[in-house]
């Protein structure tokens, strides 16, 4: 008597399956595509605010050259921080090389209400 092995048989999964997967990977997709051009305006945003106090800041007070140089450090290390919170980040979530939300979570979160 021979026992049937189920390894060489393929698994066939319904059709909706595979509806589902591609529906979820183009809503990833969408969201970080979402997330990069509100990073984007975040950091365009936080450049213009940071140039305009500044620039103002300088022609109030008229700083000194080592007190210039703190202000465009702090200035660059924000938006270093900026960039790499709010742009940097959801690339490497979205390539694999960080730990983000897994399939059944991404589901959860962004599952519409419906009352």
């Amino acid at each position: 008597m021979q026992l049937i092995s189920f390894e060489a048989c393929p698994v066939t999964r319904p059709y909706w399956w595979s509806l589902s997967t591609e529906n979820l990977k183009a809503t990833r997709l969408r969201l970080l595509q979402v997330s990069l051009f509100s990073g984007a305006l975040l950091l365009i945003g936080s450049f213009s605010a940071l140039w305009f106090i500044s620039a103002s800041l300088e022609s109030f007070f008229w700083f000194a050259p080592t007190v210039r140089w703190g202000l465009l450090i702090f200035a660059g290390l924000g938006l270093l921080i900026v960039f790499s919170r709010f742009v940097l980040l959801p690339v490497l979530i979205n390539a694999g090389l960080l730990s983000g939300a897994e399939n059944e979570d991404a589901c959860q979160e962004n599952r519409p209400f419906v009352s």
